[in-house]
């Protein structure tokens, strides 16, 4: 049986026992409960990525754009004292995902599930329309307490920003028909889950299936087998040029030797040597031409497999 938003509310208290902690009432919707985000850990380095530390002026954060996302006005704002920016640097109100990328999210909350309820926590319909993909959904067995996270990959073709307290998942909590017989308690502390994620975010590339990295390596393999083959064009010319160049000499000297080659003959042999090469030539292009076409293929391949995975989730319900 899942339980309806009246059965979460009132396994909700102040103390550790709480089925949430760290709650916010107001996310509480029918049968579920909106996770929030807390904390982001950056891929590859694994380093927590803190709201309000300097960034780059090249990071696009719209300051408009957090006054009406957490509906305050211009003056509430500036009564929190919020330090003035420099000109050569910004400060960061937002975790920004950039197409392709990843990031990691632990939620502002914290579970404890008793032993005869488990949770699953889900993909956001909203965030999937933005393009964002959370894929570790999964369950929350019984005996758990301690904190979450979600992983969360951009498709879209443009920035996405998540603000702090943004909704990035959905939990509901569902009855065991009977507790477990034999109950694993699993209890993380915050410090030892951070710890966890850290590493866990090291360990995933910045793009994800190192979508930017396939794609140079792609271009440099392009580039590799092109200097190769021109390469080995330019040899073969260079040698049909240097046989050219002897061969006046050649002929003159065989025909004074022993007279048997006739102008025709000679004339007939460059013809033959510069349909040759000419051929040579139109095989290099044509095989380049193949290698491009293949590869161009495999892009496409790959860009038509991320797009069905993007659809699949948009066609999910919320």
């Amino acid at each position: 049986m899942t339980l309806s938003d009246a059965d979460i509310r009132a396994l909700l208290t102040d103390d550790e026992t709480s089925l949430i902690s760290n709650y916010d009432i107001s996310k509480l919707r029918n049968c579920r409960y909106n996770l929030r985000a807390g904390r982001a850990f950056l891929p590859e380095t694994g380093k927590e990525q803190i709201i309000g530390q300097s960034e780059p002026q090249s990071i696009s954060i719209r300051f408009d754009r957090f006054v009406r996302r957490t509906k305050r006005t211009v003056t509430s704002v500036f009564k929190q004292q919020v330090p003035p920016l420099h000109a050569e640097e910004t400060r960061s109100i937002a975790w920004c995902i950039k197409p392709s990328e990843s990031i990691v999210i632990m939620t502002e909350e914290a579970v404890s599930l008793p032993p005869n309820l488990y949770a699953t926590y889900d993909q956001l319909h909203r965030l999937a329309q933005q393009g964002l993909l959370l894929i570790n959904s999964s369950i929350v067995e019984p005996g758990y307490r301690g904190p979450l996270s979600c992983y969360i990959v951009n498709f879209s073709r443009r920035d996405v920003f998540i603000y702090p307290s943004d909704a990035v998942a959905k939990i509901s909590f569902h009855e065991l028909k009977q507790e477990p017989e034999h109950l694993h308690p699993d209890i993380i502390d915050p410090d030892s889950y951070v710890k966890f994620l850290c590493d866990s975010a090291s360990s995933f590339p910045t793009s994800f299936m190192d979508i930017s990295n396939l794609e140079a390596k792609v271009a440099q393999r392009i580039e590799k087998t092109m200097d190769t083959r021109i390469k080995w064009v330019g040899v073969g010319l260079g040698v049909l040029l240097l046989v050219s160049s002897f061969e006046p000499f050649l002929s003159r000297h065989i025909y004074e030797s022993i007279g048997i080659l006739p102008r025709t003959a000679r004339d007939e042999t460059l013809k033959t040597q510069y349909d040759l090469a000419n051929a040579k030539a139109e095989l290099e292009k044509a095989q380049l031409r193949s290698e491009l076409l293949r590869i161009q293929a495999e892009l496409a391949e790959t860009r038509s497999d991320l797009e069905r995975a993007k659809s699949k989730t948009d066609a999910a319900p919320d």
